[in-house]
């Protein structure tokens, strides 16, 4: 899916890139016939934000399911859920996309949590600002850390995590 504009709210759980297991054995729907979609290391998820406003109030994102998840947020998006999970299959990607003044705003306002294996990729080709510091997750805590081997920046640039939980 992708959003350049506008907004979107929802007060459901989004998965990008298969359901987790557990969900498996509560959901009264049958998924027989789904299963291969939904279940499985083939199935893909890709959200890419260019712009507008992803809301997921109250509920949880959550990247990787038991797929393939790709999360994308470029400089004119803004996307908010209460938890946002980056899976421990380590499928899970969040990337952002900077623009030529900056980088749009991914935050969770409960707990932000980074599996083992989860990767984080930054591009700044496209930026042309001053070199400064740029929040690129802000998250009330944190559960877990990027490992630096699954740190990629194409561009000018470094990361840092944050003693107060911030990426």
């Amino acid at each position: 899916y992708a959003m350049s504009g506008g907004a979107f709210a929802t007060v459901k759980d989004v998965y990008v890139g298969g359901l987790p297991a557990a969900l498996w054995q509560t959901s009264p729907v049958d998924w027989t016939q789904k299963e291969s979609l939904y279940k499985s290391q083939a199935s893909e998820g890709l959200l890419r934000l260019a712009g507008g406003t992803f809301t997921v109030a109250g509920a949880d994102l959550r990247v990787g399911g038991q797929g393939r998840g790709t999360l994308v947020v470029g400089s004119h998006a803004v996307c908010v859920a209460r938890n946002i999970m980056l899976d421990t299959n380590t499928s899970s990607t969040v990337r952002f996309e900077f623009g030529a003044s900056g980088i749009g705003t991914l935050r969770a306002t409960n707990v932000l949590t980074v599996c083992e294996g989860a990767r984080l990729e930054v591009d700044t080709t496209a930026f042309t600002g001053q070199g400064v510091w740029h929040k690129l997750i802000d998250c009330a805590s944190r559960a877990g850390a990027f490992r630096a081997e699954d740190i990629a920046v194409t561009g000018k640039g470094a990361v840092r995590q944050d003693r107060d939980e911030d990426i």
